[in-house]
């Protein structure tokens, strides 16, 4: 700044303007109001120096009246009002918490503000403030009295909320072309810190600064927090009464207007200038999730989607997201839990809107409307909400559901009781077991017989050598289902896995059978005096994966000292669940292995086993450096490769199958080819495969005749059919696989989850038009075709194959005419999917 007069005129204009600024008298009854309208004054006047001094002190002890206010009622809350219980009568109780909490605030106002009056200042004036009009005419006063960077920072605080004032906007370009003026002088004295802390965030997200992003946006959500709930307190204040209203009326009404003052500190403080910002807290956890994502935090990400969603629950965008965090990481929808802090916002918000919606719809003021009884909204009038995990109150829609999976309940001796023991069949197949139990083949017993291994150690085994990659794959997606099914029977969505093993027990084990006199073996390999306690919502699944029908190895459980037995043999594939604090025990093996996969799941976040996602991860890495092998010269090659040999492309895509993701390929097998397969399946395979012994569980008006590639390779142990024939079915398998991933020119690699050969022939007598009855005239299995190109899924054993992956779905036909009535049609069936893999039986053949 650039002044014209001398030194010495230069001295007495400081300490001049120095003691109109400080050393006005300390007159308590000079509250911002009475300063003010001095100031307004002193600027009508054209007294510089008063009306300087008198805004400043004017705005000064607006903020420091609205601090002190807000302050002494944020005190006086948390330290006067009890959480006593309401006693004999709840409303002299409150109407007593109320007279303290009054006093309290009236007595700190007195400390900190001393005598000044309480006189309220009119709503106008209050405005006056809010609006920053003290700003305007004190930017001018300071261009008068030449302080021009003072001038420069307070026109450019009022020009925050006046944008559109042509006036104020010709004072900052005039004041942009002083000497000494730089862009720093325009500043805004009445930011918010959080905005600050926002708006820095928001340039770290664009830097791709995910830590500086972070830590901003949540510096700016507690800040925000902060003067939020500041900002509902200062709404408290006085309030003028029309009228003589009787004692209940007053207190509505005042309530009324402190309630509708509290709800719009949202709006207020979304506002940057003149913009509104829409769903601004929400906005700071879209950041912080892709933030979290980039830093490598799931847990925290996943939080982020889950609070992100409280406020915008249809965002498509976000619910995208959260499906990508269930489906790429192993999430579930018990994982998505907002942040406490956002929550407890949230809920408030919530009921400020359902008790203004109420005084809306409901509330009569003056004009007294009658008020419909029958209609009422407030939450108060609703009925509570059913109990939810009592299984037996959806027990019907568990047992459909169950079903719908191919899983069938197990009834239990008339002396279980309750609901908390339970059983099922049909989680795994035979193959399953198989598959998992090669994960802890290789490793040798403890010294009790033992063998143990965690998805952590199996994840360790693979990456020392993926031969048993498959294995982890499925050990993952059933340990899943596990939990989902458990989920179900509880109707509990918010079950975490706490830990999941492989249990193996050695046959005829010594150790075991003596210790057995002097603890009680369990499920989880240990073997234990007494019994631990758990939560009340902490559950144990256990799944066998051996078969053991001797009569031994049972599970037993203990009530009042009594024991219950299953009488349930462990066989592959059978569920048992059951609350932890059932105290159990497990009978020794004595001729065979007892194998078994053992989940136990606690409804408490913080016990949950992250090492499920870490496999997940794991397992999504080796898929990206497999899809980086795939080049497009391999894919051209490889499908040149088919149709040099024949094979062609009938139909495809959108125009042909209503699908982008469909075609139709000719060629693929030949006709001695067919008939291998054909013969393969008539000699191997069992009527009603895969559907429980139901030889026509289509249609019947034909039979269905099935073998799978597992039960092939047991015969060809049993030298019932030849190995060639099974390993042409894998040949001709594998052409399909490798067909359906270069003609759809996928980025990730296909693998076998199941490969059924299926013969369906029509029964002597059925002949001539059957459509009407047969359910799956284009599919041999699992779902059923609809005219607009879908495909329906029903209530069919293959439904255990249903991931939450893309599946791809390719038929081959092989079809003999011999004679007017009966046509035979033999299908390999190949289910092919981008995550899980059954072609651990190439290593067995």
């Amino acid at each position: 700044m650039v002044y014209t007069f001398g030194c010495t005129t230069m001295s007495i204009f400081f300490i001049v303007c120095f003691c109109l600024v400080v050393c006005l008298p300390d007159d308590p009854s000079s509250t911002y109001e009475i300063l003010y309208e001095k100031g307004l004054e002193a600027f009508k006047n054209g007294n510089w120096f008063a009306c300087a001094s008198y805004l400043n002190r004017s705005i000064q002890d607006y903020k420091l009246y609205v601090e002190a206010a807000t302050h002494c009622r944020l005190d006086c809350k948390k330290s006067v009002i009890s959480a006593e219980a309401a006693g004999i009568d709840f409303e002299l109780n409150y109407y007593r918490e109320i007279v303290k909490l009054s006093n309290c605030v009236r007595r700190c106002k007195n400390k900190k503000l001393g005598k000044r009056p309480e006189i309220p200042a009119p709503l106008l004036m209050e405005k006056e403030f809010e609006d920053r009009m003290p700003y305007h005419y004190l930017q001018f006063c300071y261009f008068k009295l030449e302080m021009n960077k003072e001038a420069v920072a307070t026109a450019y605080t009022y020009f925050i909320t006046h944008q559109d004032d042509q006036r104020i906007i010709d004072s900052l370009k005039y004041y942009r072309g002083l000497e000494g003026v730089t862009d720093e002088d325009f500043k805004d004295l009445e930011s918010n810190a959080y905005q600050n802390a926002y708006i820095r965030g928001r340039h770290a997200y664009r830097d791709f600064d995910w830590e500086g992003t972070i830590q901003n946006m949540k510096e700016s959500l507690r800040l925000y927090f902060e003067e939020e709930e500041k900002c509902r307190v200062a709404c408290e204040g006085p309030y003028s009464h029309n009228g003589h209203p009787d004692f209940t009326n007053a207190v509505a009404d005042h309530l009324q207007k402190v309630l509708i003052c509290q709800y719009k500190c949202e709006e207020k403080f979304s506002v940057f200038g003149k913009e509104y910002l829409p769903n601004f807290v929400g906005e700071h956890y879209n950041f912080l999730q892709f933030a979290y994502f980039h830093m490598k935090d799931m847990d925290k990400a996943v939080q982020a989607v889950a609070t992100f969603l409280l406020f915008q629950p249809f965002d498509e965008i976000m619910l995208r997201n959260k499906a990508y965090y269930m489906m790429q990481f192993g999430f579930h929808q018990g994982h998505f839990i907002p942040f406490e802090d956002a929550k407890q916002y949230y809920e408030r918000r919530k009921i400020f809107t359902e008790i203004i919606d109420y005084v809306k719809n409901e509330y009569a003021l003056s004009s007294d409307k009658p008020i419909d009884e029958t209609n009422k909204t407030w939450t108060e009038d609703k009925p509570p909400l059913k109990e939810t995990n009592n299984p037996h109150s959806n027990i019907e829609i568990f047992m459909e559901y169950s079903l719908s999976i191919g899983i069938t309940i197990v009834p239990l001796s008339p002396e279980f009781k309750g609901s908390s023991y339970f059983a099922a069949d049909g989680l795994l197949h035979d193959h399953h077991c198989y598959v998992i139990l090669d994960l802890i083949r290789k490793k040798k017993p403890d010294s009790t017989g033992m063998r143990q291994i965690t998805i952590s150690e199996a994840m360790q085994v693979v990456a020392k050598d993926n031969e048993n990659e498959i294995s982890l794959r499925l050990l993952l997606q059933k340990i899943e289902s596990i939990r989902k099914y458990i989920s179900a029977y509880y109707n509990s969505t918010g079950l975490f896995i706490k830990q999941a093993k492989i249990v193996c027990r050695e046959e005829d084990n010594e150790w075991e059978k003596n210790q057995h006199k002097d603890c009680i073996l369990q499920e989880d390999g240990s073997c234990i005096n007494t019994f631990s306690h758990f939560s009340d919502q902490e559950y144990i699944g256990v799944v066998y994966l051996t078969n053991i029908t001797d009569g031994t190895g049972h599970l037993y459980f203990m009530e009042k000292d009594k024991r219950i037995e299953s009488f349930l043999p462990p066989i592959c594939g059978r569920l048992m669940i059951f609350n932890a604090n059932d105290q159990h025990g497990v009978d020794p093996s004595w001729v065979e292995e007892r194998c078994s996969l053992f989940v136990h799941l606690t409804s408490n976040i913080k016990d949950d086993d992250k090492s499920q996602r870490e496999v997940k991860a794991f397992l999504n890495k080796m898929d990206e450096e497999r899809a980086i092998q795939l080049s497009d010269m391999d894919k051209t090659e490889i499908l040149q490769g088919f149709y040099d040999h024949g094979v062609k492309i009938i139909q495809a895509g959108e125009n042909d199958l209503l699908g982008r993701e469909r075609f139709v390929a000719d060629g693929l097998a030949k006709e001695e080819e067919c008939a291998k397969l054909i013969n393969l399946t008539r000699k191997g395979g069992l009527y009603g495969d895969g559907y429980k012994g139901k030889a026509s569980p289509h249609t019947d008006g034909e039979t269905f005749l099935g073998v799978d590639i597992y039960r092939a390779s047991k015969l060809v142990q049993q030298k019932a059919i030849s190995v060639n024939v099974v390993q042409l079915a894998l040949d001709i398998s594998e052409m399909s696989r490798l067909m359906v991933e270069k003609f759809l020119n996928l980025s990730r690699p296909l693998y076998f989850d199941y490969t059924h050969l299926v013969c369906r022939t029509a029964k002597e007598g059925t002949a001539g038009n059957r459509t009407d009855d047969l359910s799956h005239a284009v599919h041999s299995d699992n779902c059923n075709l609809q005219p607009d190109g879908t495909c329906v899924v029903g209530n069919t054993s293959l439904l255990q194959r249903h991931f939450r992956y893309i599946c791809y779905y390719c038929s081959l036909y092989c079809i003999r005419q011999f004679t007017d009535k009966d046509i035979l049609v033999n299908t390999s069936f190949i289910i092919l999917c981008s995550s899980f893999i059954d072609s651990w039986i190439n290593r067995s053949l």
